[in-house]
């Protein structure tokens, strides 16, 4: 018996020496400081007593290693959450000053078309057969444009300056292109406006 004992503590002092020399140290501490009139001496003998506190003392040692391990791995699971956020926010806030110095020298008629896409959740802004100049919005790479097929005819107010006097005059035309903005420029742009509550840096 004595002998497997000894087998056994030697497994657990090589493979958690540290955890062992403390728990035995801390085991003759508890002997020190109890009388032989103590419970478990009087139950399981010196011998006994001592393998019994000895394995208490171990098993709160590992409990308090672990549970220190499992505090130190959310705390660096958190702490690399957080600086991933503060990137991808320092990343996002780089893209978007991008963006908003682009659309401050947008027309105000670009800007129309791009609340268009924000306030429609994107969807087409049908064009009749106009060329845009270089540069200009739907005539950029932040749209993704296809010819319109269908015969349906849409009716456009215009005001009309003639001899000084602003008229409204009302003009229908057949589409024939369709305009969205590409993905990641709309969900850009999303994100500015329900981040910041703007989409660029006056408006």
């Amino acid at each position: 018996m004595s002998s497997d004992i000894v087998k056994i503590f030697s497994k657990i002092l090589e493979s958690k020496f540290y955890q062992t020399l403390i728990s035995v140290l801390l085991t003759f501490m508890t002997f020190f400081f109890i009388s032989d009139d103590m419970a478990i001496v009087k139950r399981f003998g010196h011998f006994w007593g001592a393998i019994f506190i000895f394995v208490c003392w171990i098993l709160i040692i590992e409990t308090i290693l672990i549970t220190w391990k499992n505090i130190k791995k959310v705390y660096t699971k958190a702490c690399d959450n957080q600086y991933r956020d503060v990137q991808r926010e320092k990343q996002n806030k780089e893209i978007l000053e991008s963006l908003w110095t682009r659309i401050d020298e947008m027309s105000n008629v670009e800007k129309e078309k791009l609340k268009y896409f924000l306030n429609n959740n994107n969807q087409p802004l049908l064009e009749g057969n106009v060329s845009y100049s270089y540069g200009h919005l739907l005539n950029s790479d932040w749209v993704h444009k296809t010819q319109y097929t269908s015969n349906e005819q849409i009716k456009q107010k215009v005001n009309i300056i003639k001899n000084g006097q602003t008229k409204i005059e009302e003009f229908v035309y057949s589409p024939k292109y369709q305009y969205v903005l590409q993905e990641h420029i709309y969900e850009a742009l999303k994100y500015s406006l329900e981040k910041y509550g703007r989409i660029s840096h006056f408006d």
